[in-house]
């Protein structure tokens, strides 16, 4: 058996779904006993969370929530087939838009605070997403940036393509040489290393608190490209990295930061994040 559940949302209603599924040793014209046990126990958790809702008073909606019971047969040439449980949608108090927008900060605090765990912006990102979530209407922050402990709002800049500046915001960290894009390098064998990265502009609206720009982000298509990162280090963090030689003698280091280039296809998501593995060049000893 395998089980997945995931809820999302659109414009005007918050959308929850699971899956359940099962290997059928035969197929059959009616549902199995596993498959109407699935059935049962969607069904069952449906009104088990309603009953939830209204004892506490905290009821999530405009509310879709669908159950799909996929049935894999044994039987060669026999195809999978999906059964849908389609409940009808729950009316509540929480609106799907400050359910999207929740979501999407939470992710990108997630996102930016793996780059950067110990910033003032990931420090300034948590707070703000306590703030929102105690708001009745978190909206009333929108374009309200966020601010340093000094009070100052942040301003990171914007990659200049003509000199190759990148936002500040990643003057510590890896990054793309030639594009607007930023984040660390993680070393995963002895022959790559993979880059996590995120668009430089994604983390200016994520600052700036813009609401609407951040819900409605999305680049116009996703793409794969081949690109150089410069990756930067820590000085003890290189010299826990496993390197070709080539690599440790080409490396250039100022104050407690070392770095070198190495070129990769990289991913450009559609939401803004960048990843992609990098190989080490040459032969391991």
């Amino acid at each position: 058996m395998f089980d997945y559940q995931h809820m999302a949302a659109n414009a005007d209603y918050l959308i929850e779904v699971e899956t359940k599924g099962s290997c059928i040793k035969q197929a059959s014209t009616g549902h199995p006993e596993s498959i109407r046990q699935h059935k049962k126990n969607i069904s069952e958790k449906k009104i088990k969370i309603a009953e939830r809702e209204n004892k506490s008073g905290k009821k999530m909606g405009p509310c879709l929530r669908y159950g799909t019971i996929a049935a894999i047969h044994h039987e060669h040439g026999t195809g999978p087939k999906c059964i849908l449980v389609d409940p009808p949608d729950d009316i509540g108090p929480i609106r799907p838009g400050v359910f999207r927008l929740l979501s999407r900060l939470h992710f990108l605090k997630d996102w930016i605070s793996f780059i950067s765990p110990r910033s003032q912006l990931t420090h300034a990102l948590v707070m703000r997403i306590v703030d929102l979530e105690a708001l009745a209407d978190p909206f009333e922050l929108n374009g309200v940036p966020l601010r340093k402990a000094t009070g100052e709002a942040f301003s990171f800049g914007q990659f200049n393509p003509f000199t190759g500046k990148h936002s500040s915001f990643f003057a510590n960290k890896s990054r793309v040489i030639d594009g607007p894009a930023g984040g660390v390098v993680l070393q995963i064998s002895d022959r790559q290393c993979f880059f996590y990265g995120i668009r430089e502009d994604l983390v200016e609206l994520a600052s700036k608190q813009a609401f609407e720009q951040l819900l409605s982000y999305k680049e116009d298509a996703a793409a794969s490209v081949v690109k150089t990162v410069e990756c930067r280090f820590t000085k003890d963090t290189f010299e826990d990295l496993i390197l070709p030689e080539e690599i440790s003698r080409s490396a250039e280091q100022s104050g407690n930061y070392v770095w070198f280039k190495l070129s990769g296809q990289l991913h450009y998501s559609q939401e803004g994040l960048v990843f992609g593995i990098l190989p080490l060049p040459g032969i391991m000893p």
